[in-house]
């Protein structure tokens, strides 16, 4: 995926930035995430998401800006190579659900270093601040996109079911 910058080529996105956006803009369909097993064990399992929905809270206090991220993933266990994970177990779950949510978090950060370096608001979170805190937004637009992505950026994920709905 190309960014551009007032009309100018400014670089790329590769394959893994691309999906980052693309779950921090709710976009993301039908994808595969290939997770470590747990324990370190050697192996691995996959977890094929079928839908997101991303919601951004966005808080203006003092001179703080906060940006909460809250991507509610929904997906299946589609292939495990681990002996000691347990599908059926919740301890099992709760480490899937934490070793997606870490990965997804991951995927959105580097998203966001991309947009912070190249000085460029390809993931909407400036156009959201200015919806939300329009006073705040004709501001970052003053200063420039960078302060945007210097504040205080949380992901919160509450949800990932581990079957599709039926």
């Amino acid at each position: 995926m190309a960014i551009f910058r007032e009309d100018q080529l400014a670089g790329w996105l590769t394959e893994e930035e691309t999906k980052g956006l693309l779950y921090l803009t709710g976009e993301i369909q039908d994808t595969a995430e290939t997770l470590p097993c747990p324990h370190a064990q050697e192996g691995s399992f996959v977890v094929e998401t079928y839908s997101t929905n991303t919601t951004m809270d966005i808080t203006y206090e003092g001179n703080e800006l906060n940006v909460n991220i809250n991507p509610e993933i929904h997906g299946t266990i589609s292939e495990v190579n681990c002996e000691q994970l347990d599908i059926t177990s919740k301890e099992s779950h709760a480490y899937i659900h934490d070793a997606l949510e870490q990965k997804i978090n991951e995927l959105i950060s580097e998203t966001l270093a991309i947009a912070r370096d190249e000085h460029v608001d390809f993931t909407g979170i400036g156009r959201e601040v200015y919806r939300e805190q329009p006073t705040y937004g004709r501001r970052l637009n003053k200063i420039g996109m960078k302060h945007l992505h210097k504040q205080t950026l949380r992901f919160i994920q509450k949800q990932m079911s581990s079957s599709p709905e039926t």
